[in-house]
């Protein structure tokens, strides 16, 4: 964090330009022949400061090139007068430093025959994890918030059009496409389940919704 600074790193042909950049430390921004780079030791600041605050990244990258403008030399487009917008950049070294964790933790799980509850244990000890000995007989073994998907709609609507469909979420997300198999799958039941309730509702029944509800209130 304390410089941008251009470098020259020798590639070879026998080993990939990503491969060779995670070797010296770095990360590169793009898939082909990357131009840009990102520490790997800056993406894991990164990573940490959004697991305990949720920085939004084009914030974050805001105030990083404000801080290093006053330390390092300007990075323009080439032709042009322009600063180069490292928003793109960085995003994509973020997604890829992501997926380099995930493809980690399958690893661990592979390696050491984790079993699915296993792996839910490891995510929530509390919910899945060996029973706590003095536990009550009244607790709860598993706490399920329904409104959980709250983060992900949010994470969704701040994420920039231009960053297309990479297919790399956090571990704690799903996927647009598994919510959606399970809307479609839900929807369904929540019209037919509207449709009978509907059949068997009463004047009376009115009657109570209101008085309960005039009662909250």
């Amino acid at each position: 964090m304390e410089s941008r600074e251009k470098l020259s790193v020798e590639m070879c042909s026998c080993t990939s330009d990503l491969v060779r950049l995670i070797w010296i430390g770095y990360m590169g921004c793009s898939p082909v022949q990357p131009r840009t780079a990102v520490s790997l030791r800056f993406l894991r600041f990164h990573h940490t400061l959004w697991k305990h605050s949720s920085v939004r990244l084009a914030a974050f990258i805001g105030a990083i090139d404000e801080y290093l403008d006053a330390r390092s030399a300007l990075l323009v487009v080439p032709g042009t007068n322009q600063t180069r917008d490292l928003r793109r950049c960085f995003s994509a070294a973020v997604d890829a430093y992501r997926e380099m964790l995930r493809m980690e933790d399958e690893m661990s799980l592979l390696a050491l025959h984790m079993e699915p509850q296993d792996a839910l244990a490891a995510t929530c000890p509390s919910c899945f994890g060996p029973k706590v000995p003095g536990k009550r007989a009244d607790e709860p073994d598993h706490i399920i918030c329904l409104d959980a998907n709250f983060q992900q709609r949010r994470h969704l609507a701040a994420s920039a059009l231009w960053r297309g469909d990479t297919g790399v979420l956090p571990s704690l997300f799903m996927s647009p496409a598994t919510v959606m198999t399970w809307k479609n799958k839900l929807e369904p039941t929540a019209q037919s389940t509207n449709t009978g309730a509907s059949k068997k509702s009463h004047p009376a029944d009115d009657v109570v919704v209101r008085f309960h509800l005039k009662s909250i209130i």
